[in-house]
């Protein structure tokens, strides 16, 4: 399932999404959530336990640092630095210095590679804005549609009320002319009866 399909089966997130861009499908009156060193583990938390649907988790795939070339590198010589008892930032420090000294991945890179999954994100979300604008035209068109047949509909229904109207009549006015027209028949023969007896 790709993430349009995923976007469209599934209403998007009520709660606030973390996220340093503004996205059109987060509240508008969202509360801004600022991220700091000190927060960034429980804003991250947070935002996993919000977004558990299929179109976060196409979107996480889509921009996953470990699918990056720094990533993948980095992750190479962290891999084995975490059965160690140190710190996280440390561990992380020393497998960036091993990468850079054997394969050249600088801080640079690794914090380019951020910035490009930002930028793929931000392209996913103007392509998703698109989608959405031309889905809303053509619910747009298909609405005066409706409502074209809607009023063809009912003006179809006034000339068939008014259709109806008239053999009611008809049919009344049919009727008590058959019975005039008999009443005059009975005075008639009635008449001539009398004349020939």
């Amino acid at each position: 399932m790709n993430w349009k399909d995923a976007l469209f089966e599934h209403e998007p997130p009520k709660t606030p999404v973390v996220t340093p861009h503004k996205v059109s499908y987060v509240p508008s009156d969202a509360p801004q959530v600022r991220i700091t060193p000190a927060n960034v583990d429980s804003v991250i938390a947070t935002a996993q336990q919000v977004c558990t649907g299929p179109a976060y988790a196409t979107l996480k795939a889509k921009t996953s640092f470990d699918t990056t070339n720094a990533g993948m590198i980095l992750k190479k010589y962290l891999d084995p630095l975490l059965s160690l008892p140190l710190e996280d930032k440390m561990k992380v420090k020393t497998a960036q210095a091993q990468a850079q000294a054997i394969e050249g991945l600088t801080v640079d890179k690794i914090l380019t590679s951020f910035d490009t999954l930002k930028t793929v994100l931000s392209d996913e979300s103007r392509h998703f804005e698109q989608m959405v604008a031309s889905k809303s035209s053509d619910i747009a068109a298909r609405q005066v549609k409706i409502d074209e047949l809607t009023k063809q509909l009912n003006d179809l229904r006034g000339e068939q009320a008014g259709a109806q109207e008239k053999v009611v009549r008809a049919e009344s006015d049919f009727q008590h002319a058959v019975q005039v027209r008999m009443t005059e028949l009975d005075q008639e023969r009635n008449r001539y009866e009398g004349f020939l007896k």
